[in-house]
């Protein structure tokens, strides 16, 4: 026997992923560059969007103008890694430009990049505006490079010239000399280096603020008498400054400047819920290409990190107010139309995740993941849900991310986008690598619901306050609902749930829970129209199926009853029904608790009562304990009906003794309910039916004693009492009890409580299957402890019945009373189908045909009657249907001979009443009319004359 290598001896895969690792940041990632290179892979993809990347550079630089750029893609596309690389690539780093796959690109940029660049990166989580973020950090970076020069005055400057303007009115002369002074030195301010005289001076200060010659006067003021105006103040208004920044820049020689602007959306959503502060700094970011004063010293071009449409910001001002949204919405609009975009398509995570996480050790430990894949495409269900992505990934990307699957890393992607920055794909990935390193074997396949754990349970916070609540839900749910459920089903405590193996049964469950609860959070094909098979397939090796093929019925098996308790669960109908999970925090138990006193066990019995009729599928006019119910039903062709009886056998207050005695022949059906009070068992209803026999009663009756529900089911009982009074057609008493939620809350929870009252509704009558002998009990289902009784004990001696057959409680009721109908009435023909009143006629007109014929012959038979014949007169013995012929003689009418004998008995010259004929068929429980015929033909066949009153009669029909 050989064993499938653990995950550890097939990738090299760390003990500890720490919260750094994959995570880069993009200041930091330039900051260390080797290892920013040498953590990169370039793919083809990338090579195309660095390309366009460094073609918008371009454009800015030759034409002049500015140009914003956003880099758009999922979490896991590597946006700020993208930045990075571009960022080093632009300052001429060599280990950069030489990244494998990027060569054709930098061969063909090469004018663009032997431009003399300025590039700033900026990290917006936390920033306090845009200004700051953006006018701190190119002080900051130009301080980095050009320590040795006067950084430019990007505060608003007029707090500035009123305090020089005291200190000049105090001594003029004096207040030249430092300010002349300090500025000797070179400042990078070029050809505008002078002497300040007060002419100078009064001209720069009247100067607009991005003129050269006020910046200048303003930088000296600091660099001599006011040093703390370069970082005090309020900033300067962003197209402003950003104007200062350029001429500046300029000033220092650069041809261009580049701004690196990562989180910058993500920094907005943080802020959602304050909708003043996202619409002005929302507002500003349009002005890094428009610059309301003309055109800027040099160009500006932006690239910034956007992992969200603009479009996504709407559903989540949901809360907003009309003035608010559409406020919001204009900003983001109009980024919209001066930003063009560079796609970092999320199909470049394969490749990645591949390079840098899943490459194996040796050609061994490739041999072993390939056989792993071979082996689950094999199960094609399972791969055809575990390909399921937005990218259409096949079975080569498949290959790349295994023991990952296409639908988790999709999942993942969609996921980490709705979280705070340190969730990247390839960390979590990393982490569950690492989590089950020593534990799970490279035939093992990571499954879905594994990134609950990380994504949600963890305490992570999604970005909005919309997806906030959603995933709050989550986890409450989770916890206070599946969570007791599942330690319910597995007799387990809390406590023992961590020591438990990767292998047991609970967590296989738990899996199917939390993949649930994923859908929940996020629309991705994988978990779209999540049916039981799927939800099977993507945790592929978690559901045992005693048959293999059979994990759906598996899965409905667990799900369903989950769904008895959790109202946020909805399973349809079918083998394969779709499961939805809806999270809404609407708290519909609230509802229920206020009517916990409509379940009474009377109420449990009238409900019990009414499904037990409805799944016969008798209708129950009156619904009362101990009334008769007629049951019709079509037996051997003819319309029969039994009574129906419900009620307590045992009690002779509810069922007297005449009651329980059967209306003449017609057959009486006791039904008891399969629970009783004060200690009652089944066996107290078999010995009333023993006492009554010893008693000498004899009566067609026939009981029909359950075995008794479980308490779980008996609980279940009484909660679908309470759901059903709510829920069961008068919509007040529901709007009534549910007046304390808020008026929006009051549809979901009628709809939740509508599928819990659904799930529970199938369970109970899956129980009462069990309960009334149609399926094998159950222990969850069925009180196994109490000793199995005759289920049917009978008043009639001559009767012993058999368990009823069927798969259904109306089946069952069928098979009953044919046994009861066969045994009073065992020479019954069976006919197929009901005989009506026309088909025997057509019977009769076919026998007088065929007796006319010398050889008793009709032939052919008119195809539209051979069917009815046939179905009718063959079962009967009341001639022969064939292929296409009719043939009624002697020999194809029984019947002859019995009535013969009962002519020559007779004493009156061999004459026979048809009072005698139809005494002589009575114990066939034949209709008037079926007799009718027999003795019409019997009359033809025999050439019999009909009398009545001694005068001949002439038959022209049945009746």
């Amino acid at each position: 026997m050989t064993y499938a290598p653990l995950l550890k001896d097939v990738f090299d895969i760390p003990e500890v992923v720490s919260a750094s690792d994959y995570v880069l940041e993009l200041q930091k990632g330039v900051e260390a560059p080797t290892q920013t290179v040498a953590d990169y892979v370039v793919t083809d993809s990338l090579a195309t969007s660095f390309d366009e990347s460094l073609d918008f550079v371009k454009s800015g630089v030759t034409t002049r103008k500015d140009r914003g750029v956003f880099l758009h893609g999922d979490f896991g596309s590597g946006k700020s890694h993208f930045m990075a690389v571009l960022d080093l690539v632009l300052r001429g780093d060599p280990a950069a430009r030489a990244i494998p796959g990027l060569q054709a690109t930098i061969t063909d940029h090469e004018e663009t990049l032997s431009a003399n660049l300025l590039t700033v990166e900026y990290h917006l989580i936390g920033a306090e505006s845009l200004e700051q973020a953006l006018f701190s950090g190119y002080l900051d970076r130009v301080k980095k490079l050009h320590p040795d020069q006067q950084p430019p005055v990007l505060h608003k400057s007029e707090a500035l010239f009123a305090d020089a303007a005291e200190r000049r009115a105090e001594d003029e002369e004096k207040f030249f000399t430092a300010l002349n002074a300090g500025s000797s030195a070179d400042s990078g301010w070029g050809s505008f280096e002078q002497a300040w005289t007060p002419q100078s001076y009064d001209a720069a200060v009247a100067a607009d603020v991005a003129d050269p010659e006020r910046q200048r006067l303003a930088a000296d003021l600091v660099a001599t008498m006011f040093k703390g105006y370069v970082s005090a103040g309020e900033w300067l208004d962003v197209s402003e400054g950003l104007a200062v920044m350029s001429a500046h820049a300029q000033r220092l020689g650069y041809d261009g400047l580049v701004l690196f602007l990562d989180e910058l959306v993500l920094w907005l959503a943080s802020k959602l819920a304050d909708q003043s502060f996202v619409s002005s700094e929302g507002a500003k970011v349009a002005k890094l290409v428009e610059t309301g004063a003309g055109e800027r010293s040099i160009p500006i071009i932006s690239f910034v990190a956007r992992q969200r449409e603009l479009q996504d910001f709407y559903a989540d001002l949901a809360g907003a107010g009309g003035a608010q949204r559409g406020a919001v919405g204009d900003a983001f609009q109009w980024w919209e139309g001066r930003f063009d975009t560079v796609h970092l398509e999320a199909s470049n995570l394969p490749d990645i995740a591949h390079r840098r996480l899943l490459r194996p050790t040796d050609d061994t430990a490739k041999h072993a993941i390939d056989a792993a894949l071979a082996t689950l495409k094999g199960h094609a269900s399972s791969w055809d849900a575990l390909m399921l992505d937005e990218a259409q990934s096949g079975e080569v990307e498949f290959g790349k991310v295994y023991p990952f699957s296409p639908a988790l890393v999709n999942t993942l992607v969609h996921l980490s986008g709705l979280l705070q920055r340190e969730r990247t794909a390839l960390r979590v990935m990393a982490q569950l690598l690492a989590a089950n390193r020593s534990t799970r074997t490279i035939e093992q396949i990571i499954p879905v619901a594994d990134l609950f754990d990380k994504l949600v349970l963890e305490g992570q916070q999604p970005l909005t306050p919309v997806v906030r609540s959603r995933f709050d839900m989550a986890r409450r749910l989770y916890r206070e609902k599946f969570r007791p459920v599942l330690l319910a089903d597995h007799g387990l405590a809390e406590a023992e749930v961590e020591a438990l193996p990767d292998t047991h049964p609970f967590r296989n469950d738990d899996r199917l829970a939390k993949t649930l609860l994923i859908s929940g959070l996020v629309d991705v094909p994988a978990l779209r129209d999540l049916t039981a098979s799927k939800l099977a397939a993507l945790n592929h090796g978690s559901v045992a199926a005693f048959i293999p093929g059979a994990e759906a019925s598996t899965v409905l098996g667990k799900v369903r009853p989950w769904a008895e308790q959790i109202g946020e669960l909805e399973v349809g109908d079918g083998a394969d029904p779709v499961i939805k999970l809806v999270l809404s925090g609407v708290d519909y138990d609230s509802v229920v608790n206020l009517v916990q006193g409509e379940d009474t066990p009377g109420a449990r019995r009238s409900l019990l009562r009414r499904m037990v009729f409805d799944q016969f599928g008798v209708a129950d006019d009156v619904n009362l304990f101990g009334s008769v119910v007629p049951f019709q039903l079509v037996w051997r062709g003819t319309k029969r009906h039994i009574d129906v009886v419900f009620g307590n056998i045992r009690d002779t207050s509810a069922m007297p003794d005449d009651v329980i005695r059967a209306d003449g022949d017609t057959w009486r059906l006791l039904v008891d309910y399969p629970f009783d009070i004060d200690g009652h068992v089944p066996s107290d209803d078999v010995v009333r039916f023993d006492a009554l026999r010893s008693d000498g009663m004899e009566s067609r009756t026939v009981g029909w004693v359950p075995r008794f529900l479980s308490a779980a089911r008996q609980e279940d009982l009484g909660r679908l009492v309470l759901l059903e009074y709510l829920l069961g057609g008068n919509a007040d008493q529901f709007d009534s009890n549910a007046q304390h939620l808020p008026a929006d809350q009051r549809p979901s929870a009628k709809s939740m409580l509508e599928n819990q009252r659904r799930a529970l509704r199938d369970r109970v009558v899956d129980a009462l299957k069990q309960a009334y002998g149609v399926a094998a009990p159950q222990a969850t289902d069925i009180d196994v402890s109490l000793a199995e009784v005759d289920m049917l004990p009978t008043l009639d001696s001559a009767v012993h019945l058999q368990k009823p057959v069927g798969a259904t409680l109306a089946d069952a009721l069928g098979s009953l009373a044919d046994q009861m109908l066969s045994s009073q009435f065992p020479q019954h023909p069976k006919f197929e189908s009901e005989v009506k009143s026309t088909d025997l006629g057509l019977v009769l007109d076919y026998v007088a045909r065929a007796v006319s014929d010398p050889g008793g012959r009709v032939d052919p038979v008119e195809s539209a009657h051979r069917s009815r014949l046939r179905r009718v007169a063959n079962p009967l013995g009341c001639g022969q249907c064939y292929e296409s012929h009719y043939v009624f003689s002697a020999d194809t009418f029984p019947w002859r001979n019995e009535f013969v004998k009962l002519a020559a008995a007779d004493q009156a010259n061999g004459t026979v009443s048809v009072k005698a004929l139809r005494d002589a068929m009575a114990d066939r429980g034949l209709t008037k009319d079926t007799e009718n015929l027999l003795i019409a033909a019997w009359a033809l066949l025999d050439d019999k004359q009909f009398q009545r009153h001694g005068a001949a009669v002439r038959v022209t029909n049945l009746r």
